[in-house]
């Protein structure tokens, strides 16, 4: 048996025999319906979809770091500024600002 973490929201992990038999155990097709993936189960066992799960357990973590670090007050503000410097025609510029550099 290999256990696959499902992720998305998910935190509990899947079973895969060697023979391509899924185990689940209770409430965890439930709760793959409700989030939609039943479907596509089939996809939690692929390299991309357990790297999506990695990345989005650091993106996490970071997150959380940052918060922890800086506050929610100004990770927010951080955000909304992230936001809108991403299509700014200026991005260079008011990032140099940022940086003190004139």
């Amino acid at each position: 048996m290999t256990r696959y973490r499902v992720g998305h929201g998910l935190e509990f992990r899947v079973d895969r025999s060697n023979t391509g038999g899924i185990w689940l155990d209770s409430g965890e097709w439930e709760a793959l319906k409700a989030s939609d993936i039943h479907s596509s189960i089939h996809k939690i066992f692929t390299a991309p979809w357990q790297q999506a799960v990695r990345d989005e357990s650091r993106d996490a973590v970071y997150h959380e770091q940052l918060v922890r670090r800086l506050g929610p007050d100004l990770v927010s503000k951080l955000e909304t500024l992230r936001a809108e410097l991403s299509s700014h025609p200026e991005r260079k510029l008011a990032l140099a600002f940022l940086q003190g550099i004139s």
